[in-house]
């Protein structure tokens, strides 16, 4: 944990005397073994890079193995020249995320916000073809309403799932079941309506440029809006993938903002979706997302807290 997310408090963790051998019969002498504290040491000084970490690295050699450049002075010089350590099995992995208390809705979560093909989409895209699903999105309550400043609100789970059915099945008709006061926000916290990304995309995607009218001219975007949204911007971007030379772009849905939201919008529809439990592979993913931008905010700050709680 502390090279994966480059935190050398987590050496500090590691007992003194706890040593390991070198990854196989073929490292060469001198890295063929070391205390563990020495090796997260070593290794962290040059990919921080923090070369007074090299202060705490302390050579050890026995009968059988060789691990006298694991000292400070080689540490300076080769600080990320050590090789390897053994390969961890995945399934240690599952073990490793559970005991700071991550287990599958977890998984899911990261594979929802990783915007990759996994169990989740698959089980949504089988979902959406169902000819129930679409009688049940009919049948579920409306939340259209006038425009007003005032009522401007986040949009909630159900808007979301309509949204995403009316995109991604091409029917802009399920657009205006979604409030035009409901706000939804990219990642980088820039809010839009939830109602006019719908009737863009669904207007892109279908070619059909008389979608575009739904959308409010530029001189009258509600607050907050920007031409993006615009009747204008819709009409030059459909009637550019109408051209025969246009391509096949498509526009995806926006999708809400957690996998817990989907569960919930689907939820209230009747549909309660359930998945196989996450592979250590999954598992295995889900550490390496939290160490990305794709993970929630504060997500690897919580993940190295816990661990760093661990006894």
């Amino acid at each position: 944990m502390a090279n994966q997310f480059k935190d050398p408090a987590l050496c500090q963790r590691i007992s003194p005397y706890a040593a390991g051998p070198g990854s196989n019969w073929a490292t060469p002498p001198g890295y063929q073994i070391s205390y563990l504290q020495s090796y997260c040491y070593y290794n962290l000084a040059g990919a921080i890079p923090d070369l007074s970490l090299c202060d705490h690295v302390r050579p050890l050699s026995t009968g059988s193995y060789d691990g006298s450049r694991f000292n400070p002075e080689d540490c300076r010089l080769h600080s990320q020249s050590a090789p390897a350590g053994a390969v961890v099995d995945p399934h240690t992995v599952v073990k490793w995320m559970r005991k700071p208390g991550y287990g599958e809705q977890d998984v899911y979560e990261s594979q929802y916000r990783s915007n990759r093909k996994n169990p989740i989409t698959n089980a949504y895209d089988r979902l959406r073809q169902e000819t129930l699903f679409a009688e049940r999105i009919k049948a579920a309550p409306s939340f259209d309403e006038p425009f007003a400043a005032a009522r401007m609100r986040p949009a909630n789970d159900l808007e979301y799932v309509y949204q995403m059915f009316a995109v991604d099945n091409h029917q802009a008709v399920f657009c205006a079941k979604v409030s035009p006061n409901a706000q939804a926000e990219w990642r980088d916290k820039r809010r839009f309506f939830l109602r006019l990304a719908c009737y863009r995309s669904t207007a892109f995607n279908n070619r059909d440029i008389s979608l575009c009218e739904k959308l409010p001219p530029g001189n009258a975007l509600p607050p907050g809006a920007t031409d993006y949204h615009s009747r204008e911007s819709c009409r030059d971007d459909v009637e550019v993938v109408m051209r025969p030379d246009g391509g096949r772009y498509t526009s995806g849905p926006e999708l809400p903002p957690t996998f817990s939201s989907l569960q919930n919008g689907l939820r209230e529809l009747g549909y309660e979706l359930t998945f196989p439990e996450p592979s250590s592979h999954e598992y295995e993913d889900f550490l390496l997302y939290l160490d990305t931008r794709l993970a929630e905010p504060g997500a690897r700050a919580e993940f190295l807290r816990r661990v760093a709680a661990l006894q």
